[in-house]
């Protein structure tokens, strides 16, 4: 089981989390509980992610393999995918949404969270629209 017991982990996971609430306003308020659920999400993943390299790195330690290669910072594209792949698996539109808009708070080029996004768009339309006019949008679409 990993542990937070690597100095350079911890000091890694600090870097991120200032970088995640400067990214964010340091008074931030969420608008819902999935907004909140998702930002303590993208810190659980900055953490599993410290975790991890410390864990890795203790282990080439052990073996006599050490790099001497600074650790590595825990980069906030990373954190923001990763609340992409989180969000596939979510069953509540809400909380898709909440983790797709913190992914692109976090990494405004994150194209699954805008793939997300397009996706709960699309499904919110059809919900709202006629077969007619769903089909006339895609003709658009198709001529366009």
């Amino acid at each position: 089981m990993p542990r937070m017991d690597d100095p350079e982990a911890c000091a890694a996971l600090g870097r991120a989390v200032l970088e995640i609430q400067s990214r964010l306003g340091f008074q931030h308020d969420f608008e819902s509980l999935a907004a909140a659920a998702a930002f303590y999400r993208a810190l659980a993943i900055a953490r599993e992610d410290a975790m991890t390299r410390g864990d890795w790195r203790r282990r080439q330690r052990a073996a006599g393999r050490e790099t001497g290669a600074p650790f590595p910072e825990i980069r906030l594209p990373d954190v923001a995918q990763q609340l992409c792949y989180d969000a596939w698996e979510v069953q509540g539109s809400w909380a898709r949404v909440a983790c797709a808009n913190l992914a692109l708070q976090l990494d405004g080029d994150c194209a699954d969270a805008y793939f997300i996004l397009a996706g709960e768009i699309a499904g919110a339309l059809s919900f709202c629209l006629t077969a007619a006019e769903i089909e006339a949008l895609n003709q658009a679409t198709l001529a366009w």
